[in-house]
């Protein structure tokens, strides 16, 4: 109690209280999974989590909770399994149906809930926050995507329920990229991309990045140019607010990519998707039909823009037919442009519903075969030469 009042001492407000414990317990408390006999089931006591300073989920959904009620906040425990479809509303459910713990804050009334997307409305127990303590990179207030819409057992008293976690809007998950880029006669292409990155879609990348040595975030960031790139060279790159989750991840890149465009006859064959692919391959070699759902992670909401400056002497001879795709869980557009020297490429993909039944297979699969043809999509400059009579 006397750590949780430290904790809370300067914080303005019952949330920032409430935050300034939940920080401490995730990224204070290491996390250490314990699976070996009763310590599979049983968390340690508050006490000595706090004095070791590490614990499994269930030990820092225990210290946060007793921290919590230090300071006249109450909780209750969420028992829910990573993997979604798992437990469902149908579901039989035993203590072996679950795998991780996380913790249900009851929110007093003098907490506003606005742009806080992790919020459960109870009809007997009120506001409850969501909150993971083992996710570093997911601050209160939002939840890692393995937790969003998915069934969990709500334990509060001597019962329990089943509940969905919340599931954020498209807008919560966004994942913005803006390119700058020079296309040069002999098809080599010059560019600096600058990615916004805000709720899982900056959580996710913190994870992987933060702690990585400069070696590893580079070898990172080369990884992703590959799948776009057959010939390339990664010149600079930076991560903007890696270590405050509160912030927008900004990251930004320059390359050079030799080749990109291809000579044919006296035309330059160019994608304008220059970088990031947003099919899903869930194609199957198998001739059962499909039993397990399609997990797509987390509601999303991507934009790029790729502006080119083309070569002089070159003049657009087609462009791609702008696309528009609908499908019940996603949509998916895009469209080229052409002033001048300037070539504009803009798309954007909305996922609704990330966590789809194995019946909607072929809907997807028909989906994401049309997006990856698109992604695929060509068009021709026509160089200087071939303009003469």
């Amino acid at each position: 109690s006397l750590k949780a009042r430290e904790l809370s001492a300067g914080a303005a407000g019952t949330l920032e209280k409430i935050r300034a414990l939940a920080q401490f317990v995730q990224k204070d408390v290491r996390y250490v999974s314990v699976q070996i006999g009763i310590g599979g089931f049983q968390p340690h006591a508050a006490s000595i989590v706090l004095a070791n300073r590490y614990g499994d989920c269930k030990d820092k959904a225990t210290l946060l909770a007793a921290m919590l009620k230090a300071i006249g906040i109450e909780s209750d425990y969420i028992i829910v399994h990573t993997d979604r479809g798992i437990v469902t509303a149908q579901s039989p459910v035993s203590l072996y149906s679950f795998n991780h713990v996380i913790l249900a804050i009851r929110l007093p009334d003098d907490v506003p809930d606005g742009g806080i997307d992790s919020i459960i409305r109870h009809p007997r127990l009120g506001r409850l926050l969501v909150f993971d303590p083992t996710m570093p990179t997911t601050p209160l207030g939002r939840l890692p995507y393995y937790l969003q819409d998915n069934t969990a057992l709500l334990v509060a008293g001597d019962g329990g329920e089943l509940i969905v976690l919340p599931r954020p809007g498209p807008e919560g998950n966004v994942l913005d990229r803006k390119g700058k880029l020079v296309l040069t006669g002999d098809g080599s292409l010059i560019g600096e991309i600058l990615e916004t990155r805000r709720g899982s879609e900056a959580d996710l990348m913190r994870y992987r990045i933060q702690a990585s040595s400069e070696a590893e975030r580079r070898k990172f960031l080369e990884t992703f140019l590959s799948r776009s790139f057959a010939s390339f060279s990664l010149q600079s790159y930076e991560f903007k607010n890696l270590d405050d989750p509160r912030s927008d991840l900004i990251v930004s890149y320059r390359f050079t990519a030799s080749g990109y465009a291809k000579h044919a006859g006296g035309y330059l064959v160019v994608r304008p998707r220059v970088v990031g692919n947003k099919a899903v391959d869930l194609t199957s070699r198998e001739k059962k039909p499909r039993r397990s759902p399609i997990d797509l992670e987390t509601t999303s909401l991507a934009r790029d823009e790729f502006i080119f400056e083309l070569p002089e002497g070159t003049a657009v001879d087609s462009l791609p037919k702008p696309t528009n795709l609908e499908a019940g869980f996603a949509a998916y557009a895009s469209r080229t442009e052409a002033t001048g020297r300037i070539l504009v490429y803009r798309r954007e993909f909305r996922l609704l519903e990330p966590l789809l039944p194995a019946s909607r297979y072929d809907e997807a699969l028909k989906f994401f075969l049309a997006v990856g043809a698109e992604e695929q999509q060509s068009l021709l400059l026509k160089a200087g030469d071939s303009r003469r009579p």
